[in-house]
């Protein structure tokens, strides 16, 4: 059990993922989007407390980011785990509506390697942008509804949660009381689901070497930096390579320890 508990949330770019992370923060620390152009380019994360524990969310890149390369993935991804010190609690799966046919094909092309892996166990779907989150009987029909149209990834989270968390950003005084509310209670609603769901972490094996990995590439970086006389082109030529180097072996040991990497020559790596 670590001290405090990492939550990582993944979606598809508009669903809420930076906005669900103000709501479970009471913070503005991430930049929130409507539209389909992600404003979250790197993992961004925010500690807060509730009920006595200590959380830490993370925000990441949205489902269908192609512009990124597989280094640059890898990197992140890297990136993410040095972060999430002790692994994740529970990842948040982010959708907005109806999974559209890109969240069914990203679904589908990481499936194996969600059961692989095993970090299905530690997901739950978040059913966002619900105005009627607080009725029983809706969430229901609507939950009947994905199930008719998707069972078997619905089936797969452990559970799926309603929420609605409209933006705050008005210059309309009752509206915004309004949207703070339901913002309030959908924390609510979700954190005290979490307070009980977060008593495991999940960790891939090979965790802390790809840590391990990203801490040797830092000071490298931080080496180039310090070398006097380098000229600009030559230090990001190097930086570059050191780069490559560390997605090299995170994809060397991700495929070792979960073989479906291998598998498709799309990267699910894009989900996070």
């Amino acid at each position: 059990m670590t001290e405090v508990r990492n939550l990582l949330i993944i979606g598809r770019t508009g669903n809420g993922k930076s906005t669900l992370a103000n709501v479970l923060s009471n913070s503005n620390s991430f930049s929130e989007s409507s539209g389909s152009v992600s404003n979250t380019k790197n993992f961004q994360s925010e500690t807060f407390e509730w009920g006595g524990i200590k959380y830490r969310v993370f925000d990441t890149i949205g489902i269908g980011d192609t512009q990124l390369s597989k280094a640059t993935i890898l990197y992140r991804i890297a990136e993410g785990i040095n972060f999430m010190e002790g692994g994740i609690n529970q990842v948040l799966f982010i959708v907005g509506g109806r999974f559209t046919q890109e969240e069914v094909n990203a679904f589908n092309l990481f499936r194996l390697v969600l059961h692989e892996s095993r970090i299905l166990e530690y997901t739950t779907l978040v059913r966002t942008k619900f105005s009627r989150f607080k009725n029983p009987e809706k969430c229901h029909e609507d939950l009947d509804a994905l199930l008719r149209e998707n069972d078997e990834i619905v089936s797969s989270f452990k559970k799926v949660i309603y929420v609605d968390n409209p933006s705050i950003d008005t210059d309309d005084d009752e509206e915004k009381r309004i949207n703070g509310n339901k913002r309030d209670q959908s924390r609510e609603i979700i954190l005290d689901y979490l307070k009980d769901e977060c008593n495991e972490n999940y960790e891939l094996e090979c965790w802390s070497r790809i840590s391990l990995n990203f801490s040797s590439y830092i000071g490298r970086k931080l080496e180039l930096e310090r070398e006097n006389g380098e000229e600009r082109d030559s230090f990001f030529l190097k930086l570059e390579n050191a780069r490559n180097e560390l997605a090299h072996k995170v994809s060397s040991l991700l495929q070792r320890e979960i073989p479906s990497v291998n598998e498709s020559k799309r990267s699910w790596w894009s989900l996070l």
